[in-house]
């Protein structure tokens, strides 16, 4: 009977010891490795738009000598009023501009829908092998957000304040 339980408790203090080491090898702390591809962004404020408006999106490179990638995204705040939309990828040379326009329409309103508060979305990223992104690149992009009536055809708000979200900071206009 002494050599039963002998064993077992040999048996038993056995497994506690693998079932301590294995946790412990298993779940000691580790270093965190993480790999991001951090694209440098630009959000408007919202603004809202109305039934026979068109809203356009303005960009200008003035970051040196290479050519940058634009991507304008305009989504709209209030979930159910409409969809997002997203203009055409281009591709802008120094000193070359963009006037990106999406109707009222375009944002696929619901039914009785007259208004719809907007955030515009301008992703910026640098085009191989050009030189990366500089990490203060807001001052060198001109950009704004322009509220056109159709009937008239003239500008009924035009909306400059924006924030960066870039690789070293969350947002330069906010910090």
């Amino acid at each position: 009977m002494r050599r039963i339980v002998s064993q077992h408790r040999l048996a038993t203090a056995l497994a506690l010891l693998v079932v301590f080491t294995a946790s412990a090898i298993l779940l000691k702390p580790r270093v965190a490795r993480a790999f991001t591809l951090i694209t440098s962004t630009i959000f408007f404020d919202p603004v809202s738009v109305t039934a026979g408006q068109t809203l356009h999106v303005h960009v200008v490179n003035h970051l040196g000598a290479a050519p940058i990638g634009i991507l304008v995204t305009v989504k709209p705040t209030t979930p159910g009023l409409g969809t997002s939309v997203s203009g055409v990828g281009v591709t802008l040379a120094p000193g070359d501009g963009t006037d990106q326009s999406f109707t009222f329409a375009s944002l696929s309103p619901t039914p009785g829908t007259t208004r719809i508060p907007v955030l515009c979305i301008i992703t910026v990223v640098a085009i191989p092998p050009g030189p990366p992104l500089p990490s203060d690149f807001s001052g060198r992009t001109a950009s704004s957000v322009e509220i056109i009536d159709d009937v008239t055809g003239r500008p009924t708000e035009i909306t400059t304040t924006h924030h960066i979200v870039n690789m070293t900071s969350p947002c330069t206009s906010c910090n």
